[in-house]
């Protein structure tokens, strides 16, 4: 069996992103890289290290800036087969004419596992599944370094996962933590 994972926000060849601060602190929010070549080869080291050319990888959006380095420096090392959940920085087009991508999404439910995939934040209202009859967790990358909202939402930014995708498994864990203490809060 093939393993699954997911983890949003690369940015590979977005040399800017390496200025970008943190509102609240001022610091960098990527500031082990020395420019965006170091940043590319990192994230593409990290990506392999743990999956597996059969693999399937959900990216949770904003893949890349660099159309052309994307296409012919980076897309052809990263193992696994890729979907992707549509970013704001991201051109289905584009995506789409690749050809290595499987499926190009805008949200993507896994029922099964307690959540929903998405690039923002989804607002709360979003998160009522009502085949299973009750509240979902929200997968999402966009806010970068900045935590989630109060509620049901996992931020899946590569800022926030150390690079590394994160297994499904443990992602229906740790939705299921958060379901449970979002449940038991607002219990009447």
């Amino acid at each position: 069996m093939r393993d699954i994972w997911f983890f949003s926000d690369h940015h590979f060849g977005h040399s800017n992103i390496l200025k970008f601060t943190d509102s609240k602190s001022g610091k960098l929010i990527r500031p082990m890289f020395r420019d965006v070549d170091h940043m590319d080869e990192y994230m593409i080291d990290m990506w392999n290290e743990t999956i597996k050319p059969g693999d399937l990888v959900w990216h949770g959006g904003d893949i890349t800036f660099d159309r052309k380095k994307f296409t012919d420096s980076i897309l052809n090392k990263l193992h696994g087969k890729l979907r992707i959940v549509l970013g704001n920085h991201d051109d289905a087009k584009f995506l789409a004419s690749l050809g290595r991508i499987e499926k190009i999404v805008v949200t993507r439910r896994f029922d099964e596992f307690g959540f929903i995939a998405s690039h923002y934040p989804l607002h709360e209202s979003s998160l009522w599944n009502h085949r299973q009859q009750k509240n979902v967790v929200n997968l999402h990358g966009h806010i970068h370094q900045n935590p989630s909202p109060d509620g049901l939402y996992i931020n899946m930014s590569v800022e926030e996962t150390n690079y590394k995708p994160i297994h499904i498994e443990d992602m229906a864990f740790k939705a299921k933590e958060i379901y449970e203490q979002w449940a038991e809060k607002n219990a009447n």
